[in-house]
Formats: structure tokens, C-alpha cells, sequence
């Protein structure tokens, strides 16, 4: 009896946390740094900022609405120009559980709060919740969306191997 109560519970952990992304935020300025001088994907004046637990549920909604978004016109244009299913499915971003994604919050020129969204399948990334991971290639399993949460608009999605 014991034994099958703790099986019922451990199917249940498995079962909901296995639904969820993994995520972290990424919120010092040498992210920044990195992010401005390696990668030129922030302007140079960019500032750290924290998140607070509003704006990460904020964050997310706005993440799922612009994959969302960026799916639905990705097929649309696609059917348009004849392409096939699996060309869409090699473009298309997958549910958010299949990925790996970190947070770089940071402050515009304006003031307003951004977050330049890293996400990657690969969960075999051992520094991936201390450290940027960066890819050459990967798909559509690897994205970087950046989001103004001030705005509550997205500025840019790419997949990597999609310019």
C-alpha cells in the first residue's frame, strides 16, 4: 500500500512538472555586456533590470502570443508559396515545455523594460541557468525573441537558422 502511494505521488510530479518549460532569469549586467558587445543584440546604453513576478507572468503570456503569432503567419505564408507541412513543422516554434529559455531583462533608451529571450532544446547544456548559450544553427530548436514588456510588444523573433 505504501509503495503504491508513493508511485501515485511521483506519477503526479512527473506528470505536471514534465507540462512546464524550464527557465531562468538572467539578470546582471554582464549578461548585458555580453549580449552588447559580442552579439550587438541590445543598444549599448542597456541597463539591468529585475523582473517581478507580475512581469514574468506578463512575459509569458506575451511569449506564447507571439509564437502563437509568428506560427500562424509562418504557415500562412508558407501554404501561400506552396511549401509542405514539413517545411513548416522545421520552422515552426514548438510548445514552450520543449525548450530550455532564459530571460535577459534590461532597460531601452527609453527606459521601458525589454527581454531578449533565449530558448533551445538542447538540455544537456550544463552552465545553461549561469551562462548565455548560444548556437550557429539548431532550427526550430533554437529561438531568440525580444519582447518590450512596457509596450506589451514584440520586437523580433528569429530562429536560427532563419535570417
Amino acid at each position: 500500500m505504501r509503495k503504491s502511494i508513493f508511485l501515485i505521488i511521483g506519477f503526479f510530479n512527473f506528470a505536471f512538472c514534465f507540462g512546464q518549460s524550464d527557465y531562468v532569469i538572467l539578470s546582471d549586467q554582464k549578461r548585458i555586456d555580453e549580449l552588447i558587445s559580442s552579439k550587438k543584440i541590445v543598444e549599448k546604453s542597456a541597463k539591468t533590470v529585475n523582473l517581478t513576478k507580475k512581469e514574468i507572468n506578463l512575459l509569458e503570456k506575451l511569449l506564447k502570443q507571439s509564437i502563437d503569432n509568428y506560427n500562424d503567419k509562418l504557415s500562412e505564408s508558407s501554404k501561400n508559396y506552396g511549401r509542405s507541412e514539413q517545411f513548416i513543422e522545421l520552422y515552426q516554434i514548438r510548445e514552450l515545455k520543449n525548450y530550455m529559455v532564459q530571460y535577459v531583462p534590461y532597460l531601452n533608451d527609453e527606459g521601458q523594460k525589454e527581454v531578449w529571450i533565449n530558448g533551445f532544446c538542447n538540455h544537456a547544456e550544463p552552465n545553461w541557468k549561469t551562462q548565455i548559450i548560444y548556437y550557429l544553427d539548431g532550427g526550430n530548436c533554437v529561438f531568440n525573441i525580444r519582447i518590450n514588456l512596457t509596450t506589451k510588444k514584440c520586437l523580433s523573433i528569429k530562429i536560427n537558422n532563419i535570417s
